[in-house]
């Protein structure tokens, strides 16, 4: 009879606040989640779909607002080849690009690389089902066809590029790059602001388990950390969360290189103010201007 093995992800989104969750990658689903926003509705939807017949795990990230936001994924790993239980506490590696974006490098205790055992395929397209904006996670196995809406198409090979890549383009190049920029720190940066009902394209997409595993005990689990802001709370990310949150400073860290998101600020068209309403002889000083459906200023709460 083999041995037992498990392979778990748990999920963790922070848009502006904290947004925790934490699910299993084999494939049952426990959901913890905590809402603190300020400012302008900025959540974001995560798109975690496992399908555990194929090892596919799609993970990309919706805007359900009618603002602007801008996106970073961080992705831990924990390996442990000789049980499948669980840690008391996990002892986390962030994911960095490496030797390539899918490998990063990371050992165990015992210096058995993870990407030795646990393949990683990123980038790509797919077909999916948008969410509904009260919903924080999706976690969706089925198969959509040409009726439904396409994620952006990232390149697997030069679609997920370091910062110094990025940073070293020509800005025509980086305002027509659509992918993901990887940071030192290993937060991986989506080239693009994402409109309402816009989605990131697909950065991790497949998790391949070496066969050598087979009727072995092992534990390998995938942390996603996501976070979002929109455009007034960038500083966040390029000066520290104390010049927007001082309550909560080390809640958000900054970029390594800041000159990543201040770039793709630049992407983002601001929305324009009401045009203002000359007077009229009938409208008396306690009047409000008309705004008419459909203008800037008409948008969800």
């Amino acid at each position: 009879m083999g041995k037992n093995k498990k392979l778990i992800s748990s999920v963790t989104a922070i848009v502006i606040a904290l947004i925790f969750m934490a699910s299993t990658f084999a494939w049952q689903q426990t959901v913890h989640k905590i809402n603190e926003f300020k400012g302008e509705k900025t959540d974001v939807i995560l798109h975690d779909d496992f399908d555990p017949a194929t090892g596919a795990k799609d993970v990309y990230v919706e805007n359900p607002n009618s603002v602007d936001i801008f996106v970073r994924v961080k992705l831990n790993e924990y390996m442990d080849l000789t049980s499948n239980t669980a840690p008391a506490s996990y002892s986390w590696q962030t994911h960095k690009y490496n030797a390539s974006a899918a490998n990063c490098g990371n050992s165990n205790l015992s210096g058995k690389k993870f990407h030795d055992y646990f393949t990683w395929e990123m980038g790509g397209q797919k077909y999916y089902n948008p969410g509904d904006k009260n919903q924080s996670i999706v976690q969706d196995t089925n198969i959509y066809g040409s009726g439904y809406p396409q994620t952006p198409y990232v390149n697997p090979v030069n679609g997920i590029i370091t910062a110094s890549e990025y940073l070293a383009m020509s800005d025509n190049g980086k305002t027509n790059f659509i992918g993901w920029i990887y940071d030192t720190d290993g937060y991986a940066y989506w080239s693009q602001p994402l409109g309402k009902d816009q989605v990131t394209g697909l950065l991790l997409h497949k998790v391949n388990t070496n066969s050598v595993l087979n009727d072995t005990d092992y534990y390998y689990a995938i942390d996603v950390i996501v976070e979002a802001v929109d455009v007034k709370d960038i500083p966040m990310w390029t000066s520290g969360a104390a010049s927007v949150d001082p309550a909560n400073p080390n809640t958000y860290p900054s970029a390594a290189n800041p000159g990543i998101i201040n770039f793709i600020k630049t992407l983002s068209v601001p929305i324009a103010p009401p045009a203002t309403q000359p007077p009229t002889t009938t409208q008396t000083p306690t009047e409000s201007p008309i705004i008419e459906p459909g203008s800037p200023t008409d948008i969800d709460p």
